[in-house]
């Protein structure tokens, strides 16, 4: 059984990039673009965890004026 040559799946590099093996160079932009939509969502999290917490505080100033 003869082994097939190796073929380059993975295209050229983009010009300006980390990696020059163009394989690396997928897996580190595919990484950073998934650690900044973590990122963001994690954010957002925090964000509307203050606005919660913000409520509840207004909620709570509310039911004690009502009495």
């Amino acid at each position: 059984m003869d082994i097939p040559p190796k073929k380059h799946y993975w295209g050229r590099p983009k010009k300006g990039a980390k990696y020059k093996n163009a394989f690396y160079q997928r897996l580190y932009e595919n990484l950073t673009a998934s650690n900044t939509k973590i990122r963001e969502l994690t954010t957002t999290v925090g964000k509307l965890e203050e606005r919660i917490k913000e409520l509840e505080r207004k909620k709570d100033l509310t039911t004690w004026y009502d009495g």
